[in-house]
């Protein structure tokens, strides 16, 4: 997955000027700010977000009305949070469960 350096919070423009005060700079229609999906500021982000994720997943029924089963997922961000100078980082995710039905 390719996340981009633009979304819903960034400021869009009808001309070249990047001053807040130009009347040309149209904000987007949302009372949201960056902060409050814990992304970084837009005029921030210079490079793609690069995100692998492989996973493999599971069952086995021991009898009828019982399940085991489990998940493993491993993912890999290049340029996390869209800034170049952020080393890429792994996580490893691992879940396990048992159903039981009636």
């Amino acid at each position: 997955m390719l996340h981009g350096t633009h979304d819903m919070y960034t400021l869009w423009e009808n001309g070249m000027s990047m001053d807040q005060n130009d009347p040309s700079i149209v904000t987007t229609p949302t009372s949201a700010t960056a902060s409050d999906n814990h992304i970084p500021i837009s005029n921030t982000r210079e490079s793609v977000e690069h995100t692998l994720k492989l996973g493999l997943k599971g069952s086995y029924n021991i009898l009828n009305y019982l399940k085991v089963y489990s998940q493993i997922d491993w993912i890999h961000k290049v340029n996390p949070g869209n800034l170049s100078t952020n080393i890429p980082t792994s996580d490893l995710q691992i879940s396990i469960g048992v159903e039981y039905s009636l």
